[in-house]
């Protein structure tokens, strides 16, 4: 009768193991395969810009806040972009040499310069219903 009992809690942990396992691959086959897929995100979020973009009618004020957010965003990017630049390049002789040459041509700021021409140009391709009809046929 002990044999039996003790052979009934071990036949229960083991099936608890395994419910546990099976548990834990679903949850790794929904991460491999689902949203939390890396290589699935450029289909997702273009699917996701492209009916945004077929929607979007930019006018007036909302044009002015559209190409000021774009240009925060620009701004924001770049900025990024120069201090991982000059953090890359500190450590090394030729480095420090790419780093002189970016602030004697002052490369970035350069950049920063343009980011309004850059805002209006992006705010015109999206709402230019030419480049919409490329992207339907593109997408489909």
């Amino acid at each position: 009768m002990l044999t039996l009992g003790a052979l009934a809690v071990l036949i229960y942990q083991t099936n608890h193991k395994k419910r546990l396992i099976k548990e834990d691959l679903i949850e790794i086959s929904d991460i491999k395969y689902g949203l939390f897929n890396v290589d699935e995100w450029p289909d997702i979020v273009s699917e996701i810009i492209a009916k945004k973009i077929d929607e979007l009618e930019v006018q007036g004020k909302d044009k002015v806040k559209l190409e000021k957010k774009i240009a925060d965003f620009l701004h924001d990017v770049i900025h990024d972009f120069e201090k991982d630049y000059y953090d890359k390049n500190r450590n090394s002789f030729s480095g420090i040499i790419k780093n002189i040459d970016a602030s004697a041509f002052d490369i970035f700021g350069s950049m920063k310069i343009r980011i309004p021409e850059f805002s209006k140009q992006i705010v015109e391709f999206l709402d230019d219903p030419e480049n919409k009809k490329l992207k339907s046929i593109h997408h489909c």
